[in-house]
């Protein structure tokens, strides 16, 4: 299986499970599983910066690729602190097509499908309804576009071609 992992560090100023211990713990993870980990991602606190979502981000970039099968997480509490926003980035994690895989035992509960926690449950009943929701809304099949002859080029002109992205492709394709 083709993994990508992410880290990040926690919130408060001392915490435990830091961004290494994280990364090793999903570097095991794919070793021992004779997984292949693509890349590692992680946010982490700059020097007078505020923590961010860019390895998040990048994460994504990676797994639009459609070369990833799963994501590896040191914890599901290294998404948030908060149990929605854990519950939203696994839900947007699983609306790619990858799993979502945990290297922390007591996460098995947290990300089995359904979860026993009921209000766990409830969010991604609540997800699945927006979801359901935004895809009626969309217009079947991609959008058209006008296509037309470009007027004739001058020395020094500049060519932009807009192309769609690689998200929309793919949700384009799986309706």
């Amino acid at each position: 299986m083709r993994l990508v992992g992410y880290v990040r560090e926690g919130p408060g100023p001392i915490d435990n499970d830091t961004p290494y211990a994280q990364s090793e713990r999903i570097r095991r993870y794919a070793t021992e599983g004779g997984h292949q980990l693509i890349a590692m991602c992680q946010d982490v606190r700059q020097p007078g910066h505020s923590l961010g979502r860019d390895g998040y981000v990048a994460m994504l970039g990676i797994i639009n690729t459609d070369q990833v099968d799963a994501t590896v997480i040191g914890s599901v509490a290294s998404l948030s602190a908060d149990a929605i926003t854990q519950e939203i980035l696994i839900w947007d994690l699983r609306s790619r097509g990858v799993r979502v895989i945990s290297t922390e035992e007591s996460d098995v509960d947290i990300l089995a499908e359904p979860p026993l926690d009921p209000s766990r449950r409830l969010i991604r009943d609540v997800l699945a309804r927006v979801r359901d929701h935004l895809s009626a809304l969309e217009p079947p099949g991609p959008p058209p576009l006008a296509i037309r002859e470009p007027p004739a080029l001058q020395e020094g002109d500049v060519i932009i071609e807009l192309v769609p992205a690689a998200d929309e492709e793919r949700r384009g394709s799986s309706a």
